[in-house]
């Protein structure tokens, strides 16, 4: 009888062990149901060119040698350029099929390092030169949707998105209505809005690559006004913007300062490293782009605080400490005693890029 009352207490305990375990399981699967992560990135892949002449663009650089060598259209160009470094390139880069997809495997492999080896759900791109050669980078991606609208630059760079969403309405492209000294708009890169559906809720990502550093800080400026105006006509709370805002700290006038990140009035934009816990000392670099010697984070997400309104109901909520910027030894190589982001090398298929990607993640529920 003894033997038969420890044999039940025993069973007993068994189940109950069985039952909160099962309790456990359900409750960890109940709260990932109502607690989705997303994945943003944004990386500038530094003259990603497919191969072949587009026409009306100056990409004559990025095509192969034996084409080049025959084509005195190409000859005539490359003479025309006043800079020996890129007349040089010009004349003497072999943009092969080889060359081509050693790229696209490098940048691929940054990507995929960003998120444990998985791609990032959402992925801003930046100096891609056409839908074309964005397709090709997501053979090695795999990317259910591919977005690129085709804008005025010269070169031909553009912005590209890549996402694991559908999209909800047409993308957008979004001109920066920049104008020179003569009063005229300049031909560069637009501004691309898309929007999805993530967990049953729209959000609403624009991708930006503003004017370079050597035009004014003026031509910043005003892409930080046109920007803020596009996203005070959008309805959706739920807006991040990111790219290579090519802006420096000490830029006069500072766009992202007068008009995108201006912490006093409401609503503004948060940049995801100053909301992070991290000071530039605790990243793997001080920066994501470094010029004789100087970091700068040209290289930003940014969430629109109007979030904030739908607080109380837990819809969307930026996770800060995931906040993480990327610099894998083989992505980098030496300067003046520092690493620093390695451009990719034609010759030995090493390096990636001059910039340095960054991601963060956003809880839905």
């Amino acid at each position: 009888m003894a033997v038969k009352t420890m044999i039940t207490r025993i069973v007993g305990k068994l189940r109950s062990f069985h039952a909160m375990k099962f309790f456990f399981l359900l409750t960890f699967f109940s709260l990932n149901s109502y607690a989705d992560i997303v994945s943003v990135m944004t990386y500038n892949a530094e003259n990603l060119f497919d191969n072949k002449h587009d026409r009306g663009k100056n990409d004559y650089t990025y095509l192969p040698l034996a084409y080049k060598k025959r084509s005195s259209k190409v000859k005539n160009y490359c003479r025309s350029l006043n800079s020996y470094y890129y007349r040089k390139l010009c004349f003497e880069l072999d943009w092969s099929d080889k060359t081509l997809d050693q790229k696209l495997q490098n940048l691929a492999r940054v990507i995929k390092s960003s998120n444990r080896g998985f791609t990032p759900d959402i992925l801003m791109l930046q100096e891609v030169e056409n839908i074309n050669v964005l397709r090709m980078l997501n053979k090695y991606l795999g990317y259910p949707t591919v977005i690129l609208i085709e804008g005025p630059d010269k070169r031909g760079i553009d912005v590209g998105i890549l996402a694991k969403f559908s999209q909800s309405k047409p993308a957008k492209l979004h001109p920066m209505k920049i104008m020179n000294s003569s009063g005229e708009y300049i031909k560069t890169r637009g501004m691309l809005e898309a929007n999805f559906m993530v967990h049953g809720k729209e959000l609403t990502v624009i991708n930006n690559h503003w004017p370079s550093q050597m035009a004014p800080d003026e031509y910043r400026d005003t892409a930080a006004r046109n920007l803020r105006n596009i996203v005070d006509d959008i309805d959706n709370k739920y807006i991040i913007v990111a790219g290579d805002f090519n802006t420096n700290s000490d830029d006069s006038p500072n766009g992202l300062n007068n008009h995108l990140l201006n912490y006093s009035s409401y609503p503004t934009f948060y940049d995801s490293f100053e909301m992070s816990p991290y000071s530039p000392g605790e990243l793997p670099a001080p920066g994501t782009h470094t010029y004789r010697d100087k970091w700068e984070f040209l290289d930003r997400i940014m969430v629109w605080s109007a979030y904030k309104t739908g607080i109380s109901d837990k819809k969307f909520r930026p996770i800060w400490k995931s906040y993480k910027l990327i610099m894998e030894p083989w992505m980098t190589t030496e300067e003046n005693g520092q690493k620093v982001p390695k451009r990719f090398d034609p010759v030995t298929g090493e390096g990636v890029s001059d910039h340095l990607p960054v991601i963060m993640k956003f809880e839905f529920n």
